[in-house]
């Protein structure tokens, strides 16, 4: 990674979430976005799907992190993506 934890909530604008230091937390209007980081894996996810995309350029231009797309497992954890709310 090219960048550091701290630069995440400066350059991007998310604060550390309470819930722990691995948790950035950006409020945009009623909009939710989150960066979760575990080791050198980030997570990118909110309520949003165009601020989740934003958020992904502007993480692709400040590092050369590579786009794995939907997250499947993470920690032997199986995620299975629901109906969205409407």
């Amino acid at each position: 990674m090219e960048f550091s934890i701290g630069q995440i909530s400066e350059t991007l604008g998310f604060i550390r979430s309470q819930a722990g230091s691995s948790v950035h937390v950006k409020m945009d209007g009623i909009s939710i976005t989150y960066v979760c980081i575990y080791v050198d894996d980030l997570i990118l996810t909110g309520g949003d799907e165009d601020k989740s995309k934003e958020m992904k350029t502007k993480l692709g231009k400040e590092s050369k992190i590579p786009d794995l797309g939907e997250l499947t497992y993470f920690l032997g954890i199986e995620v299975i993506r629901g109906k969205k709310w409407t």
